[in-house]
């Protein structure tokens, strides 16, 4: 450890949002940590003609930023042009192709004047075969090779879950397998939040043979510490031995939580002029980091815990997210109870908590129950809500890094 300067210390506290981005998904490949197979999957897709790939998993697993830092990379090493919307819940197959071509205008303003002049010339000829024809699968395929006689085109369409027209989903589907048909130069990604592929779109995978299914599961412990690592790295700063478990345990496989912890230990040790990360620094940098996370998410941890009696529904549901997962993220009753007995000191029996758990699942809707009577198995209904209860459980006071699995 040593003394900075409060030169040194303001420099580095200025470049923390670039280290960490606990708000936002990350581009610099650089500061990607692990996913190189995802990564690997995605680019070789954008390679293929006549490929395609989806990218599906739990919310907050890194989807987006897998899909940002692939584009940087198939751009840097095969010259291929992709670019990235956001679905929302009002789009149809129309606005959808709306969107991209409003990307592409966007892309030919920020290049270099040969590169502009051909992609805007390319986007006046799409948008005009898209408004005499009939915008269908084999349109937008035709559209699309004003580009692609160019140069090979990929498109993510990030957020692809949000999309509540049915008919703009099969359509998709189908202009997937009409481009794969064609063996076009050309790449679909659907993005989004889905258990499988399916589900993603919505019973259309048969139209689908060429594609690429990507899911991307919760990171590794040594891939969450890699996080805080390459970050602090770039800070040029170190983190103490006892501090690094709570950057790799914390998150639960969730990376914006350990961009989180280690950007706010970073600044509680730069605050205090020093460039190495103690534990109490993180420690110390919880209160601040729970202000910044997604208010949804603190509201419904109120409304869900919230009991004019004692319940001790908080107590059964920081249990849940200290209990060992499965490989889907869920637990059973049995996984709950040594964690339980520890916050509530007392050995209890599942009986003991097995009311709060129904509660936390039906009236609360804060859990997913899944399974049959006896051998129910439990999630939480939004993947974010598992590392939010640990902090608020640690910044409590209620259980320390000690009581986490390992």
């Amino acid at each position: 450890m040593s003394a900075l300067n409060q030169d040194e210390s303001r420099h580095r506290l200025l470049a923390l949002g670039e280290a960490f981005t606990p708000s936002a998904p990350i581009a610099d490949q650089e500061l990607f940590a692990g996913r190189n197979h995802e990564l690997f999957s995605v680019i070789e897709a954008m390679q293929s003609a006549g490929q395609h790939a989806v990218i599906y998993g739990e919310r907050g697993v890194g989807k987006t930023s897998l899909a940002r830092v692939a584009m940087r990379v198939a751009a840097r090493q095969s010259g291929i042009l992709a670019v990235r919307v956001n679905c929302d819940g009002n789009d149809t197959y129309a606005t959808l192709w709306q969107k991209v071509l409003d990307e592409m205008l966007i892309r030919a303003a920020e290049s270099p004047s040969e590169e502009s002049e051909w992609l805007n010339a390319a986007v006046q000829e799409c948008g005009a075969l898209f408004a005499t024809h009939d915008l269908s699968p084999s349109t937008i395929r035709l559209g699309l090779r004003k580009f692609a006689q160019r140069t090979p085109v990929a498109l993510f369409f990030d957020e692809f879950n949000e999309i509540a027209d049915s008919t703009a989903i099969g359509l998709l589907a189908n202009t997937i397998k009409a481009l794969s048909d064609h063996i076009e130069p050309i790449t679909l990604c659907p993005v989004g939040v889905a258990d499988d592929l399916d589900a993603l779109l919505e019973g259309h995978l048969s139209a689908v043979r060429a594609i690429v299914q990507i899911k991307m599961p919760r990171m590794t412990r040594d891939e969450l510490e890699d996080i805080g690592t390459r970050g602090l790295k770039r800070l040029e700063m170190t983190i103490a031995e006892d501090a690094l478990p709570l950057v790799r345990v914390i998150p639960r496989g969730l990376p914006q939580y350990a961009h989180l912890l280690a950007q706010e230990g970073a600044r509680q040790a730069l605050l205090g002029d020093r460039d190495d990360i103690t534990r109490s620094d993180v420690m110390g940098g919880l209160e601040v980091g729970l202000s910044k996370l997604d208010r949804s998410l603190r509201r419904a941890y109120e409304q869900a815990t919230y009991s004019p009696r004692k319940t001790r529904l908080k107590e059964v549901l920081l249990a849940c997210a200290v209990a060992k997962l499965g490989d889907m993220g869920d637990f059973s009753p049995s996984d709950v109870r040594a964690p339980y007995s520890r916050i509530i000191k007392e050995e209890v029996d599942i009986d003991r908590f097995n009311p709060q758990l129904t509660t936390l699942a039906t009236t609360r809707d804060i859990l997913v129950r899944e399974g049959e009577e006896r051998r129910w198995r439990y999630r939480f209904r939004d993947p974010l809500m598992e590392p939010y209860v640990l902090l608020h459980g640690l910044q409590a006071g209620t259980i320390s890094p000690e009581d986490f699995p390992h």
